[in-house]
């Protein structure tokens, strides 16, 4: 049957021989590669198994909007403290234009190509695209006075783009990635790529906590735990047990072992956060974080892995905001730099951290097989130029802001 043999070959697996069938991989294995099957029954069983199962075709799903709204209304809060006063919400809206959003999930099993059956499999890939955001306080002052506002009474938002300066790009965009090796243990591979271009975020903690605390209140999904079930014994009867029973637990929490690995780049252009001095009076000033480019790599192996962080240009200026127009279409924040010297600037820096695990002898240990792991964790740091620019009183008013 030309099904069953390409299942085999894109699997990598092979049906033993009758002398051979006491070397069958077992039935409980956790990957689908890599097997060895006592019989084509077995192996023809599987392939059934396999095929009949929920996310068996590949499932695509899209999804495209011109402008997309999500509004976090007012809720009267949790009363998580055990007082007899709960907390109310603090209602925000978010805009967003250009959005594209695409999904792909395919079988590993399924998609190796003739020729490619020991290359890695595509899992699944996401996409997301915007074009522009903003992030606004649904109310006025009137109805929140301890939140920030400007002098017509309207409420500095938290998300806006920045237009003062050509568009160099989209808001964000973000790849994902997720791929497996064809092995006997999975291997997943995740591949991030993220960039962001003219986004503008201001420093507002009270609405920002009061958005993530309604949407943990609305997802509250409940963690789970192991399942004994896929132990060949289960956890509370292993004091009991003889040491031929607990070596079979070990065995079968080793073949469950992931050996995971991630990629990740991301690439910011032309980001400003603006911290404010004064958290109910905005017209007392700001301080913009200016981002002009910025890329951070990293990559992980198990317990080891990379990161790397290039900053081109970061420079922290004094101002004070003008304008505030809180409409999807031409909203803006426009502030004005005051005329003095940068406090901080920095040029050419450079961060790079490693961490590698060792493994050696326990020299404690009598026993000569006994080794311990360390890891060991190395961290550069470096700039061309870094200026410090303040009087006492503009680092007191710097920390407040944090």
């Amino acid at each position: 049957n030309k099904e069953f043999r390409s299942f085999l070959l894109s699997s990598r697996s092979k049906v033993l021989d009758r002398d051979d069938g006491g070397n069958a991989s077992p039935l409980d294995s956790i990957s689908p590669f890599n097997r060895f099957y006592s019989s084509p029954l077995d192996a023809l069983a599987s392939l059934v198994r396999y095929k009949t199962a929920l996310l068996a075709p590949p499932l695509s799903v899209t999804f495209q909007a011109k402008t997309l709204l999500i509004d976090f209304p007012v809720t009267n809060g949790n009363n998580t403290n055990g007082s007899s006063e709960a907390i109310p919400s603090i209602p925000t809206l978010m805009a967003a234009c250009g959005v594209s959003f695409a999904l792909r999930l395919t079988n590993p099993l399924f998609s190796g190509k003739p020729g490619l059956e020991n290359k890695s499999r595509h899992v699944l890939k996401v996409s997301l695209n915007i074009e522009e955001a903003e992030w606004d306080i649904a109310g006025t002052i009137s109805n929140f006075p301890f939140m920030p506002a400007l002098r017509d009474g309207t409420l500095v938002g938290i998300i806006y783009k920045h237009r003062n300066r050509g568009t160099r790009g989209c808001l964000l965009s973000i790849r994902f990635n997720m791929s497996v090796a064809p092995a006997e243990m999975l291997s997943p591979h995740l591949a991030l790529d993220a960039k962001s271009s003219d986004l503008v975020v201001v420093v507002n903690p009270l609405p920002l906590l009061s958005t993530i605390a309604t949407i943990l209140d609305l997802s509250d999904l409940p963690f789970r735990t192991i399942d004994e079930s896929r132990l060949s014994i289960p956890i509370n009867q292993t004091e009991n047990s003889s040491d031929d029973e607990a070596a079979s637990v070990t065995e079968n929490l080793a073949d469950t072992k992931i050996d995971l690995n991630t990629q990740t780049g991301v690439t910011i252009d032309n980001m400003l956060i603006i911290f404010m001095l004064d958290r109910s009076k905005v017209r007392r000033g700001v301080l913009e974080l200016n981002i002009d480019s910025i890329q951070i790599k990293t990559e992980t192996n198990g317990m080891s892995g990379d990161i790397i962080i290039l900053p081109d240009s970061i420079a922290l200026r004094a101002g004070q905001i003008r304008h505030h127009q809180p409409t999807l279409k031409y909203g803006s924040l426009e502030w004005n730099v005051l005329p003095f010297k940068p406090l901080i600037t920095v040029d050419g820096a450079r961060l790079r951290a490693s961490a590698r695990e060792i493994h050696a002898m326990d020299k404690e240990s009598t026993s000569l097989s006994t080794y311990v792991t360390k890891l060991g964790v190395d961290v550069k740091v470096g700039a061309e130029r870094l200026n410090l620019n303040g009087s006492p009183s503009t680092i007191v008013a710097l920390l407040s802001t944090i």
